[in-house]
C-alpha cells in the first residue's frame, strides 16, 4: 500500500480536484483505492457524497473526526478504528474506490494534537509528540493488505493534522498554479517539510525504545493546475515558471489546462470528469474544452502511477 498526500499550503490551486480524479483513475486501472479527506471544509467529502446524505447518514458518527476522537478520548469514545468509517463509493468503471469523510469539527482538532509541555521532561514531551503525530499512521496500518492507494487531501496549512498525514505518507504532490507567488510558496513548502522532518527524527532520537518508524515521506513532484492558453499556445508566464520550477530541480507532471466545468463546485451527480464515458471522447468531441481536460488528467494519471 502507498500513502500519498496532495497538500499546498496555498488555497485554490485545485487540491480537491487532483485527489478526486487521480483517485478514480486509479481505480480505473485496477487498484484498490482509499481517499482520506483530511481538510475541515469537507470539499472531496462533498465531491461524491450530497450534504444531506452527509448530515443525515454520516455527520454525527462516520467521519474522521469520530476517529481522532477515540484516539484523543479512548475513556470517552471508545475504540473507533479508521476501518469502521469507511464509506464505499460505488463508481463507473472503478475496480473499488473508498471514502473517509471529514467533519467540519475538523478545525478545532489543531489544539487537541499539540500536547502539553510535559513539564519541561524532554523524554516524555518526545513521546507524546511521537504518539499524537503517528495517530493516522497507525490507523492506516491497520488498513494496509486493504488497500493498493491512499490519496490524502490535505488542508492548506503545516497543522498537527497534516503533520499526521506526512508522517502517514509514502510521498507528497503538491498541485500549484504557474504564477509567481505560487513558485516562491513551493518553496516554502519544501522548507516546512524538511524542518518538520528533523523535529521528528529527534523526538526519535529521544524516545528509540518507542519504535516509531522514520519520517519516509518524499516529494513526488508539482502537478501544474489551471494552465491557460491563448490561441492554442500556453501563457508565456505559466511556461516561464513551470520552467523555472524544473530548473529548481523539481519534478513537473503533465499540466492540467484551465477549464471551468472541472474546478466549478462539488459535481456529485456526475463525479470526477476522468471517468466521463468514453462515448464523448470519440473523435466528434476532440476538440472539445472537456475532450481536453479528461485527456490532460489521464497523463497525468498515467505519469503518477508509474511511480508507486
Amino acid at each position: 500500500m502507498k500513502v500519498v498526500s496532495v497538500i499546498n499550503y496555498k488555497g485554490g490551486v485545485g487540491k480537491t480536484t487532483l485527489t478526486a480524479n487521480l483517485g478514480a483513475y486509479a481505480a480505473m486501472k485496477g487498484l484498490r483505492v482509499l481517499m482520506i479527506d483530511l481538510d475541515p471544509q469537507t470539499h472531496l467529502t462533498f465531491s461524491f457524497i450530497t450534504e444531506e446524505e452527509w448530515q443525515r447518514k454520516y455527520m454525527v458518527m462516520k467521519t474522521l473526526k469520530n476517529y481522532f476522537d477515540s484516539v484523543l478520548e479512548p475513556e470517552k469514545w471508545g475504540v473507533i478504528p479508521l476501518s469502521s468509517l469507511v464509506i464505499g463509493l460505488m463508481l463507473r468503471d472503478c475496480a473499488r474506490i473508498d471514502l473517509v469523510a471529514s467533519n467540519l469539527e475538523l478545525a478545532n482538532l489543531d489544539t487537541n494534537l499539540s500536547g502539553s509541555s510535559a513539564g519541561g521532561d524532554m523524554a516524555l514531551f518526545a513521546g507524546n509528540k511521537l504518539r499524537m503525530l503517528n495517530y493516522l499512521n497507525k490507523g492506516l496500518d491497520e488498513l494496509k493488505y486493504e488497500y493498493d492507494l491512499v490519496l490524502i487531501d490535505c488542508p492548506p496549512n503545516c497543522n498537527e493534522a497534516v503533520k499526521n498525514a506526512l508522517v502517514a505518507s509514502d510521498y507528497y504532490l503538491v498541485p500549484a498554479r504557474m504564477d509567481y507567488l505560487s513558485c516562491l510558496g513551493i518553496d516554502n513548502l519544501e522548507r516546512s517539510v524538511r524542518k518538520f522532518r528533523d523535529e521528528y527524527s529527534k523526538y526519535r532520537l529521544e524516545r528509540p525504545d518507542l519504535g516509531y518508524t522514520g519520517f519516509r515521506t518524499k516529494m513526488l513532484g508539482i502537478v501544474p493546475m489551471m494552465v491557460a492558453f491563448t490561441a492554442g499556445k500556453m501563457l508565456k508566464a505559466h511556461k516561464e515558471c513551470m520552467k523555472a520550477l524544473a530548473d529548481d530541480g523539481y519534478k513537473i507532471f503533465p499540466y492540467l489546462r484551465d477549464n471551468a466545468k472541472t474546478f466549478s463546485a462539488p459535481r456529485v451527480n456526475e463525479g470526477p470528469v476522468v471517468l466521463t464515458p468514453a462515448r464523448y471522447l470519440s473523435k466528434a468531441y476532440a476538440k472539445s474544452a472537456l475532450n481536453k481536460v479528461v485527456q490532460d488528467f489521464h497523463d497525468i494519471g498515467n505519469e503518477f502511477l508509474s511511480f508507486l
